[in-house]
Parts: C-alpha cells; structure tokens; sequence
C-alpha cells in the first residue's frame, strides 16, 4: 500500500530562495523514493506576497533590490544566492523587471484545479529568475501556463477577469494571519512546520521511510 505524504507549501514567485527549496525537495523525494518506492507526495502551493505594493509594470530588480539592501548587502546576497543556485542547477539573473506577483498566484491557484500546478511553479520561476520575463504580464503568463499544457485562451480569460480574485487575496492574507514569517515556508501532513530552504537531509529520513521518521526528522 502506497504512503502518502502531503506538503503544503506557502512561497512566492520572486523568491529565489523558494525556487532553490523546490530543487532541494525534488532531491529529497529522489532520496526518500529511493528508500520506499511506495511512498507518494501530494505537493501544493499556497501563495504568499512579500511585496504587496509592487505594481504589475515593475521596477528593476537591481534598482529594486540595491533600495531595499544597500548595495553592499546586495552585492552579498546576489552572490551568494548565484552560488547556491548553481548546485541547484538555477543560473540566477538579476536583470529584468520586478513586478506584483499577485497574477501568477492566480494562476496557480486555477492550475492546481487543472492538476499541473507543481509544473507551473517551476516554469514561473524559471521565467523569472532566468529568463528575465516579467511574470505579471499576462502575456508572459500565458506562455508558462501553455508549456504545461493549460488551454492559453482560457488562462488569458481568466487573468483579464475578477475571478477567484477574493479567493486568492484571502489565502494571502491567511498566511501571514498566520505564523508564516518568510517563505518558503512548509507544512508536513497538516502539523510540522519547517521554514527555509532546507537541505535534501532536512528533509528526507536517513532510515527507511515511514510517516513517522519523516515528520520526526521534519522538526529537527
């Protein structure tokens, strides 16, 4: 009999660290799988907004982020988080637009519905990250969302509606009622929480896999 694993996790679509949690998990699944082939994941995503007063023309990421950082700062972080992103096989850009991610979280909202929404994830955050597009463009949104087979004219109806618009806000405001702090932040089968992007080991059992061992080691 199968074992199913379930993992909720809130994120946004401009954190690089979110994109580099999602690579370590596809690690840590491999090394779990490996244990017990019979262990399956349920994987969704919840959105998050860490910037709520972007607007959807953007400003320049390195204008953007050198304002809220200092240059130095930013400088150290880049390089860092270009470092880190490599073992991830992630070629971080930092050139291109920031803008409100408050579309994309629409559309993955209306992915999960359609069952692709853990492939949207990683076109979105491909798209910006590394390919320096504009992820409030619906456009550009279009284009991710035909990649992973969605019908294009049904996401650009979708984007140029009002609809699951209260919805989505609602989840957004949800997480940050709650005692999400920063993203990624994950939740294990509905009670163990783990925040940041974790190295594979966080998240997978040394041992054989089972429910308990891997929630046990969820919380270390």
């Amino acid at each position: 009999m199968s074992k199913v694993i379930s993992i909720a996790i809130t994120s946004d679509t401009v954190c690089p660290w979110c994109f580099i949690g999602k690579r370590r998990l596809e690690k840590a699944i491999q090394i779990a799988r490996a244990k017990d082939p019979n262990v399956q994941f349920d994987i969704i995503y919840k959105p998050y907004e860490l910037d709520s007063t972007l607007s959807t023309t953007g400003r320049k990421k390195q204008e953007y982020y050198i304002g809220r950082f200092g240059r130095d700062r930013y400088e150290q972080i880049t390089a860092y988080t270009n470092q880190v992103g490599k073992q991830e096989g992630i070629n971080f850009s930092w050139n291109g637009d920031i803008s409100s991610t408050f579309q994309s979280h629409r559309l993955l909202d209306f992915a999960k519905s359609e069952g692709v929404q853990y492939q949207l994830t990683e076109e979105l955050f491909k798209a910006y990250f590394e390919q320096e597009r504009n992820i409030s463009d619906t456009q550009v949104l279009a284009d991710a969302a035909a990649s992973v087979g969605l019908n294009r004219e049904q996401v650009v109806e979708l984007l140029e509606s009002d609809r699951d618009v209260d919805r989505v806000r609602k989840d957004i405001q949800s997480a940050k009622r709650s005692s999400v702090n920063g993203v990624p932040h994950f939740v294990i089968n509905g009670k163990h929480e783990l925040s940041g992007a974790q190295d594979p080991e966080t998240f997978a059992s040394t041992r054989p896999v089972s429910l308990g061992s891997l929630e046990k080691k969820m919380r270390q």
